[in-house]
């Protein structure tokens, strides 16, 4: 699979990675951070190995959209911010 894009939660607690797969498909995939067992002042957080399948598309903007809701950049039914469009436009 190949990285198009990765952003973060404006709290920094998710982030959202979108892959282009091999079969041409667009794959949204939603990390939450994990604190620490022995508390977040003693070890910074990691971001975890599991991740859950935010979205499945088959264009870009589409993907985009469905994760930039999911991390709250956007509202469910608005379009892409504006840095989005520019970077989509130049893939």
């Amino acid at each position: 699979m190949f990285l198009i894009e990765e952003r973060i939660a404006p709290n920094g607690e998710a982030r959202v990675l979108i892959y282009m797969r091999p079969d041409g498909m667009f794959e949204g995939r939603l990390y939450q951070r994990e604190t620490p067992d022995n508390g977040p002042e003693r070890a910074p957080s990691r971001w975890s190995e599991k991740f859950n399948l935010c979205a499945l598309t088959e264009t870009l903007p589409r993907a985009q959209t469905i994760v930039y809701e999911e991390l709250g950049l956007l509202e469910k039914t608005s379009g892409l911010p504006e840095d989005a469009k520019s970077s989509r436009d130049s893939i």
